[in-house]
């Protein structure tokens, strides 16, 4: 069998011409049922002009196309799908694929279909009607162990790679690495981008994904992504340089999913958002177990945000720490640096188990921090987030950005807060609070003292009594000129 698959079968032997006119599908296709039946590699040699080509396919196991790069291009001469690839263990390496947009309409240059161990790696593909590479089933049988790396996608009017629904089967252990992405959905369309992946039936059905240290310079000038999950369970998504270089629309990466960890990713330019993660229906699409960690997002719409998108949404085990998030002048205004807040229409505001913590969220535009609804109900912590602002005096612009109340939860912890009005601190009346009450500090003297189940509305002027020098400052806000501290008297953020 080794000997087999090392069999070289040249597409000129079988009457290819490639002189950039004439159709050499049928040639092409015989020398692959050739390498199908004996093992071996499909041999694209150099050529001054282009195989002309369409409706390839491959369907038996242990198979390789391979061309020497920029001199072995495969140009599609029709509508509908330039290579189907349907089997097991297979391996695209060095080939040109020209999608020749200009003339073509509702086509996808390699699809991925039912397949097992494919490798598809040092291509380049160009000028997708559609998209360059589609991961499709086939009879509800998906794909697994596929492996896209050290490619180059220039110019897809819809994806670079998209990860289609699998039917009643799964995708799954997918690696998309150390590719570069120009001119990603540049027909502006939404629920497409350099890579995305998109299922209708269920958030576990794309699984074990990873998108790594690719080079993405989004292009688009409407809606789409760079990086889209609008389902799956188990997606790393690490180290990648996501641009928005032209867009005028779109997120950097946008998340509806689970189990998702993003990681070392820097995010600039987008007119949206740089890191969205949308909150659906717990039901049907749970979006939780969520890790954002040491990324860099600048001169985004907002850096990061956290969005509620269905009544029944609850922002769940999600982490958000040790990222950088800031205004670059020059480029887009960088409202905030972390923003939660709700779609149109949309009444949920609760959370479980969410953290934002240790942060560097200095010099965003108008705050560092925005939670535009009420911030209680608990399982929320705000802690030891860097906001640019001095350690005694809120000056320059707002700090952390609030609707009209705040409540303390057993697991609520705020930094620096600014409030451009009155609002209302509560104190939940629970047996987690027996014995419990949190100062509120004004200037380092002035305080009030908020018992379980109680609360107090603060403005500007107010005074009450002085607070005991030794209590640890846990939070500020501002009203008007007054800066005021949150302190917690038992030296944790609702006492244990």
């Amino acid at each position: 069998m080794s000997t087999q698959l090392r069999r070289e079968f040249n597409v000129r032997a079988y009457g290819a011409v490639g002189d950039g006119t004439t159709d050499d599908s049928t040639e092409i296709q015989a020398a692959i049922d050739a390498a199908e039946i004996a093992g071996g590699t499909v041999y694209f040699p150099p050529s001054a002009n282009e195989y002309m080509a369409n409706g390839l396919v491959v369907n038996s196991d242990f198979v390789t196309l391979r061309g020497e790069g920029r001199t072995s291009i495969l140009k599609q001469n029709a509508n509908g799908v330039m290579l189907v690839l349907q089997a097991d263990h297979l391996e695209v390496e060095g080939l040109v694929f020209d999608g020749d947009n200009t003339v073509r309409t509702l086509s996808t240059t390699l699809s991925v279909e039912a397949a097992n161990f494919v490798s598809i790696h040092d291509c380049r593909f160009l000028r997708a009607v559609d998209t360059h590479i589609r991961v499709n089933h086939s009879a509800n049988v998906g794909v697994t162990e596929l492996r896209i790396f050290d490619n180059t996608f220039d110019d897809a009017e819809n994806s670079g790679v998209r990860i289609n629904d699998p039917g009643t089967g799964s995708h799954s252990h997918i690696w998309i690495e150390h590719n570069t992405f120009l001119q990603s959905n540049t027909n502006a369309g939404g629920g497409h981008g350099a890579v995305f992946a998109h299922s209708v039936t269920d958030v576990t059905k794309i699984k074990y994904v990873w998108v790594r240290d690719n080079h993405i310079a989004h292009d688009a000038a409407g809606d789409g992504v760079a990086v889209g999950f609008d389902s799956g369970t188990y997606i790393w998504i690490t180290d990648n340089l996501i641009e928005g270089r032209n867009a005028t629309s779109g997120e950097g990466i946008a998340i509806t999913a689970q189990h998702v960890t993003i990681t070392g990713n820097n995010v600039f330019g987008f007119v949206a958002t740089g890191i969205l993660i949308w909150y659906d229906n717990p039901a049907t699409f749970p979006v939780e177990h969520i890790l954002i960690a040491h990324n860099r997002c600048w001169s985004n719409e907002h850096g990061i945000a956290l969005r509620w998108a269905h009544d029944s949404a609850v922002i769940a085990n999600t982490v958000v720490m040790h990222n950088t998030c800031f205004d670059d002048t020059g480029l887009n205004t960088q409202n905030f640096g972390v923003q939660i807040n709700q779609a149109g229409g949309i009444t949920a505001d609760t959370y479980d188990n969410c953290v934002i913590v240790w942060n560097n969220l200095e010099d965003n535009g108008s705050a560092a921090l925005s939670l535009g609804v009420n911030a209680g109900h608990g399982g929320l912590l705000v802690a030891n987030n860097i906001t640019g602002f001095g350690t005694s005096t809120i000056v320059e612009s707002q700090a952390f950005e609030f609707g009209a109340s705040l409540t303390l939860g057993r697991e609520y912890g705020i930094v620096n807060i600014n409030a451009s009005s009155a609002f209302t601190i509560t104190l939940p009346d629970s047996t987690d609070f027996n014995g419990k009450s949190y100062l509120i500090r004004r200037d380092g003297t002035e305080v009030v003292t908020i018992n379980a189940g109680g609360s107090d509305t603060f403005s500007d002027g107010d005074t009450t009594k002085t607070l005991d020098s030794d209590s640890a400052a846990i939070g500020i806000f501002s009203i008007g000129d007054t800066e005021w501290k949150i302190v917690g008297t038992e030296g944790t953020v609702g006492g244990s």
